[in-house]
């Protein structure tokens, strides 16, 4: 790597030599206690966060009805619009599984007081994982 690109690499990362309160607008957070159960490292130049979001409704309780690979249907008691994207945690205590997944709603319909959505996920499930939430 030549002088000019290693100013480049460097140039964007945090800089850890500099006072933690300076990165926290002067506000000291050193006096802290660690309270993690792991370390953390510095991500690499290349590592990026493109979308964060939060979340701003609690739907309450939620019917799984089914599931494939691809995405699911659920039960839910409040209206969401097709193409709006959800964090839906997946569970099956029995088998001491859990994963939280993000899913594009695909179809809405209205059914006696509640609404059945259908959705895509957006990273497919497993096939170890799909048989944990059937069998």
């Amino acid at each position: 790597m030549t002088a000019g690109a290693s100013d480049v690499a460097t140039r964007d990362r945090p800089r850890y030599n500099v006072p933690i309160a300076e990165h926290f607008g002067g506000t000291d957070v050193t006096d802290r206690p660690e309270r993690r159960a792991e370390e953390r490292f510095p991500v690499n130049a290349h590592t990026c966060c493109p979308m964060l979001s939060p979340v701003a409704e609690d739907f309450g309780s939620v019917r799984i009805r089914d599931v494939s690979m691809q995405g699911l249907g659920m039960v839910v008691s409040r209206r969401v619009e097709p193409g709006a994207l959800l964090v839906v945690v997946l569970a099956n205590p029995a088998r001491n599984f859990s994963k939280t997944v993000l899913v594009r709603v695909a179809h809405v319909t209205p059914v006696a007081g509640t609404f059945l959505v259908g959705g895509t996920f957006v990273t497919p499930l497993t096939y170890q994982e799909l048989t944990t939430l059937v069998l």
